[in-house]
């Protein structure tokens, strides 16, 4: 195999696609130029040239062609200053850091994500046994091969639940609530979950008498820095969010605070 080499040449403007000729290995410092395609999960729209560094240093550029990677570089080169961060920058803080991520976002694949850790958060608490039971095979079928479905509740009624929540510093909220047969209703399980103080999202997971019945829900915190899970009571949980900064009101699973 044989690699067909283009030499671009900086005219003190611009750079230049120049001779082209080919070798049994490919030169230390080469860019390589990678088709620009759109992804399987998008058809349409305008594709942008762009330029990135693998795992080991090979700078990689996505274009048309060899004029494209040329355009792409020469914007580089005038733009440098702007683009790179000098040594002695000055540093600032903020108490509200974040990344911006431009992705699409797949609800089918977010959902069965969130069924599945919630059938992997009731596996904890109850017992894999208690998860391997009919009640939850509606569950585990959505979230292993995505047939089926589940029952969430709506964005509106999730707003109650955020609106209640404490946002704590460095942690994920989740809710368990059981409910034993009454009369010919059977059982459920449902989980409730707020992850990086965002939206709430509840989904059903059991529709049985699987679990243990509880006047509260169960409160799980995942301490996604230390890598810590702990469980608690409504009141263990007042007493951890006012520990972590946090202000709690007690929730009302029907439908708000009180």
């Amino acid at each position: 195999m044989r690699y067909r080499l283009t030499f671009l040449r900086w005219d003190g403007v611009a750079y230049q696609p120049g001779e082209v000729d080919s070798a049994a290995a490919a030169p230390r410092g080469a860019v390589w130029l990678e088709p620009l395609e759109y992804p399987n999960t998008e058809t349409t729209g305008t594709l942008t040239a762009r330029v990135f560094r693998r795992g080991r240093g090979a700078m990689t550029c996505r274009a048309e062609d060899v004029e494209a990677v040329a355009s792409l570089l020469t914007l580089i080169r005038q733009n440098h200053p702007k683009l790179v961060v000098p040594a002695d920058a000055t540093s600032i803080s903020t108490d509200t850091p974040g990344i911006h991520l431009r992705q699409t976002m797949d609800p089918v694949a977010y959902d069965r994500v969130l069924v599945k850790i919630g059938v992997n958060v009731c596996a904890h608490l109850f017992g894999d046994a208690a998860v391997r039971t009919p009640a939850f095979a509606s569950a585990r079928d959505y979230a292993r091969y995505g047939t089926g479905s589940v029952v969430q509740l709506s964005i509106e009624e999730a707003k109650k639940f955020t609106e209640a929540f404490p946002v704590l510093a460095h942690h994920h909220l989740l809710l368990v609530a059981t409910k034993t047969p009454e009369g010919e209703k059977p059982g459920c399980v449902m989980i409730t979950m707020q992850f990086y103080g965002g939206l709430t999202h509840s989904y059903l997971l059991a529709v049985g008498d699987v679990v243990p019945n509880a006047a509260d829900p169960i409160f799980v915190v995942v301490d996604y820095e230390a890598n810590v899970i702990e469980r608690h009571t409504p009141e263990s949980f007042s007493r951890f969010a006012k520990r972590n900064g946090a202000t709690w009101r007690p929730i009302d699973l029907a439908g708000g605070s009180s």
